[in-house]
């Protein structure tokens, strides 16, 4: 049917017409020695440099180091329209790689110790990875059912590729849809292409929240490296960056980080996803991906840069859940020492000084990350300053500085096209909670402009939500907050003042979405104030009463910071007697009702009894509850965000009997 549809994959666009073959290895070498020093640059936030190296040539490695350039700009800073310009590129890119495969092969010229026309397999790979992710991300059916092709065809050239260096080793992520280009049924390419542009729209929605994007951590996933027979090793033909050597490293390290990304993508499904996929023969070994990735990591490449890069994100969002393990924290000890060797390399780039202060947080040092964000920086890119930007306001919001990270969020405003909805709801959430705070102080003046900060904000963001969709659906996180001002606004009616509309803290719930606490931890005081702010009807003269599932959710958040707290047996009685035994009947008499508390219930007992007990004891317990959260449903509009600590949770608790 694809075919049918838009014919080959390889047909060439017109631009690409204009390509000059390469008539010798040495002109090969030099092409590619170009493009990877651009490549290094752009790691090394070097753009001029990077546009220098790309434009010394017309070949298919510097179309696609053009094409890469646009394409990770897209990516980092979710633009569409740079995105949609990459995808072109990336595409001309793949027809010209199969032009110069073809040449190779014809001409026996090998790539290093490779067979002739490995290189340009590796080309034609990238780019159409690069496609289909562009093409997810469109508003168009078509366009998404043909990533759903490429991707297929982008898997069998990686997979060619992994056996050539592993000597005829296999690797298998497809099952019965094949990669072949074999036809699948029209229910199977729609249950394809709607699972993967899922995938996809909830990827981009969470490369912004740096401390939950939506993971989940297999079985395997603290098992000991030495344990996994995969790649061969790094040696020494793959560590120079001159002829052979360069070739050498190029295949190696882009085969394998390729592969790896790609099959830890299919296993970082949320549930309801990954079911879809595995139907229909989508199969993603988490323990596999990693460990090709840890394979090509070393290598001092782009290639290993981006492989160093996935592995950072990955243990970075998975430490920052509640049920892990001693080996765990030694893949992410790993994961800091690869770190360190790559800042050696690039320098210059903020996103590697972003990685470190993320660390940083998450090992509870919340006020050292904050004083390396507020050093004066320069970018090039201005996706890394959009990133570093979001990464301080949400250090200031942790720190309970308000203020601050109301007026980071607005500047984000002016620097990303992401979504404004978003950021102008976190910064009137923020006037929310001076607002408050003024009121228990008795500073009138205070209240008053803090109060007209909210509302303004506030009611902005109805206007904003759905600006920023994929396939014509809204993110799930602006649902969230579109659902939350409609009951605000319907609570105070057309006389009130919109802040007084609000119940529960939001941005303590905002905390527990993004498990911020882990942040928070070390300072009590701060765990205090977060107590506070969440039982802030208690001390005030709120007249408004909370509804049934917002005292649900109040008393969730509380057992949470009750936890961080060391009160395990406080917060175990207020989950058992409040939240988890709540009848679902309350979520049915609305739409803008809070339901997520109540699989975030469960979720939340069953770490409680993991850390009063461990091991095979509080394992048992645990499990339960967790699969009882899995098995509640995903119908609320942060189900992919809860999934994450389920999924991890179960994981991590298979290693117990």
């Amino acid at each position: 049917m694809f075919k049918k549809l838009w014919g080959s994959s390889a047909s060439t666009p017109a631009s690409s017409t204009n390509l000059k073959l390469m008539e010798s290895s040495e002109e090969d070498r030099e092409a590619l020695r170009q493009t990877l020093a651009g490549m290094d640059a752009l790691m090394n936030d070097q753009l001029d440099e990077a546009d220098r190296y790309m434009n010394m040539g017309s070949s298919v490695y510097h179309m696609l180091g053009r094409a890469a350039v646009q394409f990770l700009k897209g990516i980092i800073g979710g633009e569409q329209e740079i995105l949609k310009a990459a995808g072109r590129k990336v595409l001309e890119a793949e027809a010209a790689a199969d032009k110069e495969q073809r040449k190779a092969i014809a001409e026996g010229r090998p790539a290093g110790k490779y067979p002739p026309g490995t290189e340009f397999s590796l080309v034609r790979a990238d780019a159409l990875l690069m496609s289909s992710l562009v093409g997810f991300t469109t508003e168009s059916m078509v366009e998404s059912m043909k990533a759903a092709f490429n991707i297929r065809k982008a898997y069998g050239l990686f997979a060619k590729n992994y056996e050539i260096i592993t000597g005829g080793q296999q690797i298998a992520v497809l099952g019965a849809a094949g990669v072949d280009g074999t036809a699948m049924s029209p229910e199977e390419e729609s249950e394809t292409v709607n699972a993967l542009t899922d995938a996809t729209q909830e990827s981009l929605h969470l490369h912004h929240q740096p401390s939950n994007i939506s993971i989940k951590t297999a079985s395997s996933t603290g098992s000991k490296r030495r344990n996994t027979k995969a790649s061969p090793a790094v040696d020494a033909s793959f560590r120079g960056k001159e002829g052979d050597e360069q070739m050498n490293g190029l295949i190696y390290a882009g085969t394998l980080s390729g592969l790896g990304i790609f099959i830890l993508i299919i296993s970082l499904l949320p549930t309801s996803l990954n079911k879809i996929l595995s139907i229909i023969g989508f199969r993603g070994d988490r323990k596999q991906a990693l460990q090709l990735l840890w394979d090509s990591a070393p290598v001092p490449n782009v290639y290993g840069a981006i492989a160093t890069l996935t592995l950072l994100e990955y243990y970075n969002a998975i430490s920052s859940c509640d049920i892990v393990d001693d080996e765990l924290f030694e893949e992410r000890r790993k994961t800091l020492e690869m770190l360190a060797l790559t800042k050696v390399r690039y320098p210059k780039s903020g996103m590697w000084g972003l990685q470190e202060t993320r660390a940083m947080a998450q090992q509870g040092k919340l006020y050292e990350a904050l004083d390396r964000l507020e050093q004066p920086m320069t970018f090039q890119m201005k996706q890394v300053e959009v990133l570093w930007t979001y990464e301080h306001a949400l250090n200031l919001l942790y720190a309970l500085r308000f203020e601050e990270a109301a007026q980071k969020m607005l500047h984000l405003s002016s620097i990303s096209e992401w979504s404004h909805a978003i950021y102008t709801f976190f910064a009137g959430c923020c006037y929310v909670e001076l607002y408050r705070q003024a009121l228990l102080d008795n500073d009138t003046e205070a209240a008053a402009r803090c109060a007209k900060e909210a509302d303004a904000l506030l009611t902005k963001v109805p206007g904003l939500v759905g600006k920023k969709t994929f396939m014509s659906k809204p993110m799930p996180l602006e649902v969230f907050v579109q659902r939350k001002i409609k009951r605000w606004q319907a609570r105070v009616g057309s006389k009130g003042q919109l802040v007084d509309g609000v119940g529960v803290s939001p941005l303590m719930e905002f905390v527990w979405i993004n498990n911020g606490w882990v942040r928070m931890a070390s300072d009590k005081q701060l765990l205090e104030k977060s107590q506070r702010m969440i039982k802030y009807r208690d001390a005030s003269k709120w007249q408004m009463e909370d509804d049934a599932d917002e005292m649900v959710v109040r008393d969730m958040l509380t057992a949470v910071v009750m936890r961080y707290s060391g009160d395990l047996r406080g917060a175990r009685e207020i989950l058992e007697q409040r939240v988890v035994h709540t009848e679902k009947a309350i979520f049915y008499t609305s739409k803008d009702k809070d339901e997520y508390c109540i699989p975030g219930g469960y979720y939340e007992l069953a770490v409680c009894l993991w850390e009063g007990q461990k091991e095979a004891k509080g394992a048992a317990a645990a499990r339960q509850w967790l699969i009882k959260a899995r098995d509640y449903g995903q119908n609320y509009d942060i189900a992919n965000r809860v999934d994450v600590r389920i999924q991890a949770g179960l994981s991590i608790l298979k290693k117990y009997p």
